[in-house]
């Protein structure tokens, strides 16, 4: 895409930002996690519980993102017309008073994780990153620094920290705190459907029917799973990232 045509998105982009700033409502609740942490999946989790609720099961793929809301993304200003849970905003941008203090779920995932999806999906299905890993983790604008900064942000305006290897273990669990913070009723053989239909297997099969010719390392959701870092990750790139976690003093992930 030509730079002539990028501008006017990144300008329309800009000015949702700004309006929804504005329409950001203290009923609503921010969905704050750094990109390749579980977002999506949260959501596919909330928009099949507001299906299984009001309409009578829909599939939700194909309007998950009209109606589970994202910063710079949607028209915030429109009326929230789901009576099952609080409108739920998900943004990867980092803590702004701008923000105006909404109740905040974030969402965390081994940032050592969170590079190699962000590696594979920037590199591979973008094509927008050409430089080996190690030094992809050392870019100041995506890599492991830009996950630190966001945590550090987040971290004193957050009512609940959800991790995405806890959501992994345990979903039910994990999910039921979501809603008990949201104050939202909660069916729990409805909350064990709205699982199982937006768990990984699934969302991947999806995918796969999507778009087909895609391979394997290219589709969003690649792998989901916890602890691959370990096959990316070199000496200096870990001394690095315990560099990181002391300067930020953020010891969650040892």
């Amino acid at each position: 895409m030509s730079t002539s045509a990028r501008a006017p998105a990144s300008i329309e982009r800009y000015l949702l930002i700004g309006t929804g700033l504005l329409a950001i409502r203290k009923s609503d609740f921010l969905l704050a996690g750094f990109p390749r942490s579980g977002t999506t999946w949260t959501r596919h989790v909330l928009c099949n519980l507001i299906s299984l609720n009001e309409w009578n099961g829909r599939e939700v793929e194909s309007i998950l993102n009209a109606t589970m809301p994202a910063l710079g993304a949607n028209n915030l200003f429109r009326r929230w017309p789901h009576s099952t849970m609080p409108r739920v905003i998900k943004t990867h941008h980092r803590y702004s008073p701008l923000f105006r203090n909404p109740s905040t779920i974030s969402i965390i995932r081994d940032p050592r994780d969170v590079m190699v999806s962000r590696y594979h999906l920037i590199r591979d299905k973008r094509e927008e990153v050409q430089e080996p890993f190690d030094r992809f983790i050392r870019d100041r604008s995506h890599g492991l620094e830009s996950w630190f900064r966001h945590f550090s942000s987040w971290r004193p305006h957050s009512q609940l920290v959800m991790r995405y290897e806890g959501m992994l273990a345990d979903p039910h669990r994990e999910f039921a705190r979501l809603l008990d913070v949201l104050g939202a009723s909660r069916h729990e053989a409805l909350l064990d459907e709205a699982i199982e239909r937006s768990s990984f297997r699934t969302l991947q099969s999806a995918e796969k029917q999507r778009t087909p010719s895609v391979a394997q390392d290219s589709l969003f959701f690649r792998s989901g799973s916890s602890g691959q870092w370990r096959d990316y990750f070199g000496a200096s790139d870990h001394a690095y990232y315990r560099e990181l976690a002391a300067r930020y003093d953020v010891d969650v992930y040892p």
